[in-house]
């Protein structure tokens, strides 16, 4: 892979802070914004109790993450 293609990729790649609905802690997630919006279940990184993502985004921007049950 080229240092271009990885720049280009890792412009794609947005931290975005979620906060748990079961524990109420907040952590971070990494968004691939490339796939446009999409929903995802992921695991709380502190009490592992699993989540459904909902994820609002376009190339480079994520505009919201809604987290639930």
């Amino acid at each position: 892979m080229s240092t271009r293609c990885y720049i280009q990729i890792m412009d794609c790649l947005v931290s975005s802070e979620v906060q748990c609905p079961h524990c109420w802690e907040k952590f971070t997630v990494e968004v691939d914004t490339t796939q446009g919006s999409y929903e995802t279940v992921e695991d709380c990184s502190v009490c592992c109790i699993p989540m459904t993502l909902r994820i609002v985004c376009h190339s480079g921007e994520v505009t919201s993450i809604v987290a639930s049950p």
